[in-house]
């Protein structure tokens, strides 16, 4: 299959044969594509009931939004109110960069068939979409109001882990809020060349079958269920609607990007593309986040200040930002427990009782985690949090002969002797990058 093409309609539904099969499709799909697509798509299109205390539950309606490797996408409408597991679906199939504009906002669409149809299909087009953007982000704004402290867990996830799959339990109305973060988060995570799949179930019984499986082409990024399996494994990370973030780096600033986009959605999107107007990469548009949320905080208006040791840097919207340089450091005496650190001109509350450890990072998030060191005028808190992660990191490459010098560079950042750091770092660079090899 290859990613050209428009995009078409395809119906499953019961079929002579026994099981769920295509039953129609419109005349810009050969058959013999819709029968590829029913391959891809047959583990994905049946509903099945969640079994819970009040006994077997299943939405009306869910939607699936999926990408391949080959550069098409599904988007899979499947009804309920029939007999478990033979129930009807439509599917819209296409290019992914046809689809992927539209696919959180089309649960709405008037198209849907659930078995009835005109004859015959008539293609869709993705002007008759464009209306449905609007309300339907309106509603998402609403629902993040109402629940931004799941929107900030939820935010927070994909700020500590881009490549993790989420499975959400006790999420009311999940596509809401995954459009809701969406909007929060994609200025930083997709680019021109290498945009983010923000691809979806918004219900399924498990986690745990085979084709959820970070693994498998085709498994959305977030799925939803209404309730956690009892037994089997899974390869997803999960996030409970009632899981509390640790208190760390990740939930500061996807607290300070939530807070922003709040105050006003419009402009939340201008507002980063103006930040990250010279970070082309995602890692590096990820540090220059995690660098100025919370502790510079761009201001709602046709300008935007960010804070800097009480004094302020104004900026025009549609330029990128430049940083105003920073005070002389001075020595400060180390807080005591109980009281409050000062940095800069904030204030941060010290928690009582032990900090909550963020999620250990992983041997092969070393060269993103190098990248992200590499960014100038780092935040303190930021540069020790990635210096931990980076240590976990490399110590679970335990194996590797040049584990020593990657210490030597943690002992330097850790002193932030410039001289040595850049000397040790141009040398363990080398290392990682003859070791990837």
């Amino acid at each position: 299959m290859t990613h050209a093409g428009p995009v078409g309609h395809i119906l499953f539904g019961m079929i002579p044969r026994g099981g769920i099969g295509v039953v129609d499709h419109s005349p810009e799909i050969p058959a013999v594509r819709a029968e590829e697509w029913d391959g891809r798509l047959n583990k994905h299109n049946r509903l099945t009931p969640t079994f819970g205390q009040n006994g077997p539950q299943l939405p009306d309606r869910a939607f699936s939004y999926l990408e391949f490797r080959d550069g098409t996408a599904a988007l899979l409408a499947r009804f309920g109110g029939v007999t478990s597991g033979r129930n009807n679906s439509h599917a819209l199939v296409g290019p992914a960069a046809t689809l992927r504009p539209h696919a959180l906002f089309l649960s709405e669409w008037d198209g849907w068939l659930d078995g009835a149809r005109p004859m015959p299909l008539r293609p869709p087009h993705a002007e008759e979409w464009r209306h449905l953007k609007a309300p339907w982000l309106n509603r998402a704004e609403a629902a993040a109001h109402a629940d931004p402290a799941r929107l900030t867990a939820l935010v927070r996830s994909m700020l500590s882990r881009q490549d993790v799959y989420l499975t959400l339990s006790g999420f009311p109305e999940p596509l809401l809020l995954l459009t809701a973060a969406h909007e929060v988060l994609d200025p930083a995570l997709s680019t021109v060349h290498d945009p983010f799949d923000w691809t979806y179930s918004t219900y399924e019984d498990s986690d745990t079958r085979p084709e959820a499986s970070p693994q498998v082409e085709g498994a959305p990024r977030f799925l939803c269920v209404d309730e956690l399996p009892t037994s089997g494994e899974t390869g997803r990370e999960r996030l409970g609607g009632s899981d509390a973030p640790p208190h760390d780096s990740y939930t500061d600033t996807a607290s300070a990007l939530v807070e922003h986009y709040l105050k006003d959605p419009r402009r939340h999107r201008q507002a980063l593309d103006t930040l990250l107007a010279r970070a082309h990469d995602r890692s590096r548009r990820l540090a220059v986040i995690m660098q100025h949320f919370p502790e510079r905080r761009p201001t709602l208006g046709g300008r935007k200040s960010f804070a800097d040791g009480g004094r302020h840097a104004t900026v025009p919207v549609g330029s990128p930002v430049e940083l105003p340089p920073k005070p002389s450091p001075k020595p400060s005496p180390k807080p005591r427990s109980g009281e409050e650190a000062v940095v800069g001109e904030r204030q941060l509350p010290q928690p009582s009782g032990p900090r909550p450890m963020a999620e250990p990072a992983r041997p092969e998030r070393v060269p993103a985690l190098l990248a992200q060191l590499g960014e100038a005028d780092l935040r303190d808190d930021v540069r020790r949090e990635l210096v931990t992660r980076l240590a976990e990191a490399w110590h679970a490459r335990g194996e590797h002969s040049d584990r020593a010098r990657l210490d030597d560079v943690i002992i330097g950042l850790r002193r932030q002797n410039a001289v040595l750091f850049a000397i040790l770092l141009l040398s363990t660079i080398a290392v990682v990058a003859a070791f990837l090899r």
